[in-house]
C-alpha cells in the first residue's frame, strides 16, 4: 500500500507538471474552448443553470445531447478563478490528471504496481490526450476519457463479482450526461462481451435489468428535453441523425475507408512511439485469452506472472471473460462508431486511449520479467514518448498541424530539435528492431532495420 501511493503521488506530480504548467498562458486556441465557456458564463450572468440563451438549431442539439453539468463545472472555475484562460482549461486540466491516475489505479488492481505505474506514464506521453482537445485545452474530451475509463473499470468489477451491473450503469448514465452519443457503442462493446462469456444468458439479464431501472432515471435531462422541444423534437432528432450517418445531405463529407484513413494516421501520430505497441499488446493480449480459453496452461498476466499482493482476485475469474478483453472491445468498438459515423473528429479518439495504456502496460510489466534485450528498446521509447510530448513537431509528421493550433510545454531551452530528433529516431529504430526480433528472429528484425 505504502509502495502504490508513492507511485500515485508521483504520477499526480508528473501529470500536474505536464498538464498544469502555463495553463492559461496561450489563448484560446479553437471555437469549442469559446463556446463551452461563454455558455458557463451566460448561465452565471443570467441565473438561468438549465439552457443556454443562444438560439439556433444546434443550441437546442446541444442542449438535448449533453446535460448542463459540465457548464455548472465551469461556472464553479469562473468563481474560483475569474474569467480568465485558466478558467477556460482547469476542468479540463483536472479531468486529464484523475484520468492518469484512474488509468494507474485500473492497471494496478488488475495487474500490479509495476503495470500501474507504466500505464499512467503511457498515458501522460500521449501527445493526442494532452495538448490537441485533450487536458491542457478547454473542451469536453479528457472529461469524457476520464468518464469511459470509469465506466469500463466498474463493468470490469461488476463482471468479475457477476451479481449485477448497477454500478456498470451508474457509471455509463454519468458519461451520458456529459457526451449521450458514447452511450451506444460503450453498452455495445459491453454486451459483446457479455455475448462471450460462459453464462452469457444469466449476464446479459442481469446487465438488462439493470439498464431498465438506471437509464430512466439517469437519462432524465435527456427525456425532459424532448418533452420541452414538443414539435421541435423530430427536427432535433433528424439533426443528430443526420451528422451521425451517411445521409444524402452529407454526400461532401469523406466515405467509411477515407475516414478509417484519417483515424489510423490520427492514431499513429497522437500516441507516438505507443502506437506500434498497443497494436502488439492488444494481439498478444487477445492471444493469450483465446490460448487460456483453449486450455493452454501457460501463465497469463491474470495469473502466476503479477504480484499476487498489489492484484485484485477478483480479476481472475473462471467464468468471466479476461479484463483484457473488455478493455480491448471497448477501445476497438469505440473506434470502430468513430470510423462509421460520418461527421469525423480526431479528437474523438481521446476515449480510445486509457484502455489502450492499460493493456499496453500490463503487457509490457509481463514482458519485463524475461529480462531479455528488450529492455534498452523499452527504454528508449519511453524517452522517445517523453521528447515527443515536449516537443511533437520534431519529425515533422504531425497530421493535426492544420486541425489544431498546438502549444506545447518547453521549459528548458536546450531542448534542441537536432538532438532530440536523434533521440526519436533511435527509439523508434530500437523499439521496432525488438518488437521484430520477438515476433520473427533476428534475420526478421535485421531485414526490417536495415532500410532504415
Amino acid at each position: 500500500m505504502r509502495r502504490s501511493l508513492l507511485l500515485g503521488a508521483l504520477l499526480t506530480a508528473a501529470a500536474s507538471f505536464v498538464i498544469l504548467y502555463d495553463l492559461g498562458g496561450p489563448s484560446v486556441v479553437n471555437g469549442d474552448e469559446a463556446v463551452y465557456h461563454d455558455a458557463a458564463r451566460q448561465m452565471l450572468r443570467t441565473g438561468d443553470w438549465l439552457r443556454w440563451t443562444s438560439e439556433g438549431p444546434v443550441s437546442r442539439v446541444t442542449e438535448f445531447r449533453n446535460s448542463p453539468v459540465q457548464y455548472w463545472l465551469r461556472i464553479a472555475a469562473i468563481r474560483l478563478l475569474g474569467d480568465t484562460t485558466t478558467a477556460v482549461r482547469i476542468v479540463s486540466a483536472l479531468a486529464g490528471i484523475a484520468t492518469v491516475l484512474a488509468v494507474f489505479a485500473f492497471a494496478r488492481r488488475r495487474a500490479g504496481d509495476a503495470a500501474g505505474l507504466v500505464a499512467g506514464l503511457v498515458q501522460l506521453t500521449t501527445v493526442h490526450f494532452v495538448y490537441l482537445h485533450g487536458a491542457r485545452t478547454g473542451e469536453l474530451d479528457a472529461i469524457v476519457s476520464l468518464g469511459s475509463l470509469v465506466a469500463l473499470a466498474a463493468f470490469v468489477r461488476d463482471l468479475a463479482a457477476g451479481k449485477g451491473f448497477w454500478l456498470s450503469h451508474l457509471a455509463l448514465v454519468a458519461l451520458a450526461n456529459f457526451k449521450a452519443p458514447l452511450l451506444v457503442p460503450i453498452a455495445a462493446s459491453q454486451l459483446l462481451v457479455l455475448a462471450l462469456s460462459g453464462d452469457r444468458a444469466a449476464l446479459v439479464r442481469r446487465w438488462t435489468v439493470a439498464a431498465s431501472v438506471v437509464w430512466p432515471v439517469g437519462l432524465a435531462w435527456h427525456w425532459l428535453r424532448l418533452l420541452v422541444l414538443g414539435a421541435d423534437a423530430w427536427a432535433v432528432l433528424g439533426f443528430v441523425a443526420d451528422r451521425a450517418l451517411d445521409s444524402p445531405r452529407a454526400a461532401s463529407r469523406p466515405d467509411l475507408a477515407a475516414r478509417v484513413v484519417f483515424y489510423a494516421n490520427a492514431f499513429a501520430y497522437g500516441c507516438f512511439p505507443w502506437a506500434p505497441v498497443h497494436v502488439v499488446a492488444a494481439f498478444a493480449a487477445l492471444g493469450s485469452t483465446a490460448a487460456s480459453a483453449g486450455g493452454d496452461d501457460r501463465p497469463s498476466i491474470d495469473s502466476a506472472s503479477v504480484d499476487s499482493r498489489s492484484v485484485d482476485s477478483r480479476s481472475v475469474d473462471s467464468h468471466s471473460v479476461d479484463w483484457r478483453v473488455a478493455a480491448l472491445a471497448q477501445a476497438g468498438v469505440l473506434a470502430a462508431f468513430f470510423a462509421v459515423i460520418s461527421h469525423s473528429n480526431h479528437w474523438y479518439l481521446l476515449a480510445v486511449y486509457p484502455p489502450l495504456s492499460v493493456v499496453s502496460a500490463a503487457w509490457l510489466t509481463d514482458r519485463s520479467r524475461d529480462r531479455g534485450p528488450w529492455t534498452p528498446a523499452l527504454a528508449l521509447a519511453i524517452v522517445g514518448a517523453s521528447v515527443a510530448t515536449f516537443d511533437f513537431d520534431v519529425l515533422s509528421l504531425n497530421p493535426f498541424a492544420v486541425a489544431a493550433r498546438l502549444q506545447s510545454v518547453r521549459p528548458t531551452a536546450w531542448l534542441d530539435a537536432a538532438w532530440i530528433s536523434a533521440v526519436v529516431f533511435t527509439a523508434t529504430g530500437g523499439a521496432l528492431y525488438w518488437l521484430a526480433r520477438r515476433l520473427g528472429g533476428r534475420r526478421a528484425a535485421v531485414a526490417l532495420i536495415a532500410p532504415t
